[in-house]
């Protein structure tokens, strides 16, 4: 029952009077109550629960869901038989690991796939017996407290301090147990690990640019010199931007031949053929030539980029219930992923985005998205930062300038943006620009 009759079998016709008057004054309009299909109101596919799958599922949504799980962009990678490519960069980091004893940087863009490649290496180096630790950074990161829950995970039979049938041992003891109540300095975690025997250590920090603190990073400089110094068999993993390697270097330079920046670069064309070809045998699908192609296009090397469309598109196949993924269902992934994209970005990138600028016409926003996404985000050609440096508010608040590049380059202000402008920027009368 609804208001307006509970109020008239109440005999209440001065409420419902007043009720009118209010809508009026607040302009608000009354919808009689009318019942909808439940066939027409969206639903989830499946259900939550393996055992508890939801009636009715029938081809179209099993469809659906193998679309869904063959791209994941929002995940990253996890196991390498997943993993598309990076043959070369994956050799590169496990040599420096495995051969040359260094602790190892890897650094790009969002959404280039460092954290993908932190998981392959992390399930590679498990595989061959390495006691593997992984973290990841935030903005208040303390040393205390992430190596506290490090040592916590790693036990004490790899002290060599400890015959393995001594009783602390035998009890589940680990290294975190040797270290001092509240906060401890490097020399101290140092000296613990100095005793590490009987295997490898390999500590995974991903995320390292998001620790904004000086004091840590100069910790983890100073660990860094430390294990080198004294030959002990842990070492670093590090994910972050290449500032991340400058920072380091800068807070202990003679670490310098300790360390390797090993960067990720844009998936080639090939790679992003191979990540399509894994989701087409993960989510029992296909996809055209024209298909294909027009994904390499759009998604410019990015991995989350290209998982993303793929994703959309092999939905927007599902929702036609075509057989084949076509250049057509690509093109409105496009559109989709942009507004998935967009609606990360600020009110005020939105809003500069909106606004034209008299100086510059939109044709140089692709070309500046077109440099940051092919360039690790960077806008370095002389004619965009030139340019960049001549644009009127609020335009000019897209881009900041990159801290002490040598070349004074410029990059988008907020992540994402370079991304959602080269989206919007591939009709056809924008790609000449940017070729």
């Amino acid at each position: 029952m609804n208001w307006f009759s509970r109020m008239f079998r109440r005999g209440r016709s001065e409420d419902i009077a007043d009720y009118a008057d209010y809508a009026d004054d607040f302009q608000v309009e009354t919808v009689p109550f009318s019942t909808k299909p439940l066939s027409a109101v969206p639903g989830f596919a499946t259900s939550s629960s393996l055992l508890d799958p939801m009636v009715g599922g029938g081809p179209l949504v099993q469809a659906q869901i193998a679309y869904r799980r063959a791209f994941l962009p929002s995940q990253p990678v996890a196991s390498a038989s997943l993993f598309a490519g990076r043959t070369d960069l994956l050799r590169r980091v496990i040599r420096a690991i495995e051969d040359q004893h260094l602790h190892v940087i890897v650094y790009g863009d969002r959404g280039i796939g460092k954290t993908s490649v932190l998981r392959v290496v992390s399930e590679l180096a498990t595989k061959a017996k390495y006691v593997v630790q992984y973290t990841s950074c935030g903005e208040d990161s303390d040393f205390s407290e992430i190596f506290r829950a490090i040592a916590a995970r790693i036990p004490l039979l790899y002290d060599n301090e400890y015959d393995p049938a001594v009783e602390a041992v035998e009890r589940g003891g680990t290294l975190a147990d040797k270290l001092p109540s509240g906060n401890f300095t490097v020399s101290q975690l140092s000296e613990l690990m100095a005793n590490i025997a009987g295997t490898r250590i390999l500590i995974i920090l991903d995320e390292f640019d998001r620790a904004t603190s000086p004091k840590f990073r100069n910790s983890i400089a100073e660990l860094i010199k430390n294990l080198s110094d004294r030959a002990v068999p842990v070492q670093l993993l590090i994910a972050g931007v290449a500032s991340n390697l400058t920072d380091l270097i800068a807070h202990v330079p003679s670490i310098r031949r300790n360390i390797v920046g090993i960067g990720v670069p844009n998936m080639s064309d090939d790679e992003i053929r191979e990540l399509v070809a894994i989701g087409e045998s993960a989510g029992k699908v296909r996809f055209s030539v024209g298909a294909v192609q027009q994904l390499i296009e759009y998604s410019a090397g990015l991995p989350y980029l290209a998982a993303l469309l793929g994703q959309h598109a092999a939905l927007a196949a599902g929702e036609d219930g075509a057989r084949e993924v076509e250049a057509a269902h690509v093109e409105l992934a496009r559109h989709r992923s942009a507004e998935d994209i967009g609606s990360r970005l600020s009110p005020a990138a939105r809003f500069a985005l909106s606004t034209p600028d008299d100086l510059r016409p939109d044709e140089f926003l692709a070309a500046t998205a077109f440099e940051a996404v092919r360039n690790g985000g960077i806008i370095v050609s002389k004619p965009l930062v030139d340019s960049i440096a001549q644009l009127t508010v609020p335009r000019r608040g897209l881009f900041e300038p990159c801290p002490d590049h040598p070349q004074g380059a410029w990059r988008y202000a907020e992540d994402g943006a370079s991304t959602y402008v080269w989206l919007l920027t591939r009709s056809a009368d924008m790609v000449a620009v940017t070729q």
